[in-house]
């Protein structure tokens, strides 16, 4: 059993490694696309129409590796603010119910994004049989 532990221990680490270097490169080239697109923008004037884009993607990567990393740790500087102003004794039921509450966090994110595919494949379907106008167009 403790090496199952073990290695389930290591798997994560590795994951956590690689997201934060994925997250290191990601915001060196968003700084990077950054300078580019106000450099083509205001020195030759030519607007670059994927550096926006490419910027914001990145970023929502960032974001929610960021978060893993964080959550590996233990890091939430909100989190830490109240938790350390309860007694130490309270540390670590505080803690598990975060945990809690973050899990279920994440299941809702889950089931919200199953309900948007169900609606997507319903929406489909209905084109089908709805009429093509009705009386609210222009």
């Amino acid at each position: 059993m403790r090496t199952i532990h073990t290695g389930v221990l290591k798997l994560s680490d590795a994951v956590n490694w690689v997201a934060e270097k994925v997250c290191t490169l990601f915001i060196g080239l968003v700084v990077v696309i950054t300078l580019i697109a106000v450099f083509y923008r205001y020195v030759l004037n030519v607007g670059l129409p994927w550096p926006e884009e490419l910027s914001r993607c990145m970023n929502i990567w960032v974001t929610f590796l960021g978060a893993s990393i964080g959550f590996k740790y233990s890091d939430h500087v909100g989190v830490e603010f109240f938790t350390n102003l309860l007694p130490r004794k309270f540390f670590w039921v505080i803690r598990f119910f975060l945990r809690i509450g973050i899990m279920e966090q994440f299941k809702g994110q889950h089931d919200v994004f199953q309900g948007i595919q169900v609606m997507q494949k319903l929406e489909s379907s209905f084109e089908a049989i709805l009429p093509e106008k009705s009386g609210f167009e222009r």
